[in-house]
């Protein structure tokens, strides 16, 4: 596979679904995920034959339908509505390359939370997580290759402030995207 000095500058969009974990608490209303949407751009430096190293900025979006829950005794009930989490990420990226186009990826990453309003339910998503994925590279040319990676996004492992019910947005996506080396 020829490579720009071995460079590789890659972007890319995903569907996107999330999990919320832990499902309910007391109290705390049914919260019902729906699809988002994954926007990444990336860049690697290979390290030998199959190591390669970078750095990636991600944006996602996703939707949550907060539902009114079981309220605790002398609360009143809530009606139930829907809440957007917009969060921003910078990444460390490890990567494993295998022969055929096929990789592994761990990244690190810190994200922030870009809407935070005290009225919203889903707490502050400032904090350290971690994504893992495996895809395939299909070379169009020298230089310019497609690619397909299913990803699982680990978030707020680190709370970067103090929650005190924490609730985790996994995510799981497919991203599709172009990169020229």
């Amino acid at each position: 596979m020829a490579n720009l000095h071995g460079q590789m500058f890659s972007v890319s969009i995903a569907p996107t679904y999330v999990h919320i974990f832990p499902k309910t608490y007391y109290g705390f209303p049914e919260v019902d995920p729906h699809f988002g949407i994954g926007i990444s751009a990336d860049y690697q430096k290979y390290i030998g034959n199959r190591f390669s190293m970078g750095l990636g900025i991600d944006y996602q979006q996703s939707s949550v339908e907060i539902g009114s829950g079981m309220p605790l005794p002398g609360d009143p009930s809530k009606p139930g509505h829907e809440e957007t989490v917009k969060l921003v990420s910078t990444s460390i990226k490890v990567v494993y390359n295998f022969n055929y186009g096929l990789f592994i990826t761990a990244n690190p990453f810190v994200e922030f939370q870009l809407d935070q309003f005290e009225e919203l339910l889903i707490e502050n998503h400032n904090g350290i997580g971690i994504s893992f994925s495996c895809g395939k590279r299909f070379q169009v040319s020298e230089r310019v290759g497609l690619f397909l990676e299913p990803v699982i996004w680990i978030k707020n492992i680190i709370e970067l402030e103090d929650n005190t019910y924490p609730v985790r947005l996994n995510t799981i996506g497919l991203k599709a995207g172009v990169s020229i080396q």
